[in-house]
């Protein structure tokens, strides 16, 4: 014979269960919602910084090549400022692993600038090999970092199927 307090616990827990769970899906629905929705714009906000950092990386080099025209062959143009710094920035926010890297390609583009004022100096004291006296070192330590920087990142992406 059933107790009389079974028989009010099985009419009433459904009550009760059913009573709970609009409950708690008013308060846990919105915030839920929200930490999926700031999940999913912090990964498209990581993506895009990724894709500027890349892009700034590139515009680093055409960035130098211009420096060096305007160093070496004296261009009217004055050259944007340098895109680097920007980078590392991102890179120290976003993706700290490619700091050093960076750093580093900071520091041989800089001796490749200054290289490239005192190859122009030479020429204009005169000396015809202005720029062909150690370019190819000066340059070769500066593109083997780029380089080195690009496959770095790219290997990330990579690793990471994307999702930088």
């Amino acid at each position: 014979m059933p107790s009389p307090v079974h028989d009010t616990w099985s009419v009433l827990l459904p009550v009760v269960v059913g009573g709970l769970l609009p409950i708690l899906g008013i308060a846990l629905g919105p915030t839920l919602n929200q930490w999926l929705t700031s999940r999913a714009s912090d990964r498209e906000m990581r993506r895009k910084r990724f894709e500027e950092l890349l892009s700034l990386i590139h515009l680093h080099y055409d960035w130098l090549l211009a420096k060096r025209a305007a160093n070496m062959f004296e261009h009217d143009g004055r050259p944007a400022p340098d895109p680097l710094p920007k980078a590392i920035a991102i890179s120290a926010l976003y993706f700290p692993r490619f700091i050093d890297a960076l750093q580093e390609l900071d520091i041989r583009s800089k001796e490749f600038i200054g290289w490239t004022l005192e190859a122009a100096r030479r020429r204009v004291d005169g000396h015809s090999d202005g720029e062909a006296k150690d370019f190819r070192p000066a340059y070769a330590s500066y593109y083997q970092q780029y380089l080195s920087v690009e496959q770095l990142i790219t290997d990330h992406a990579i690793s990471t199927r994307g999702e930088v």
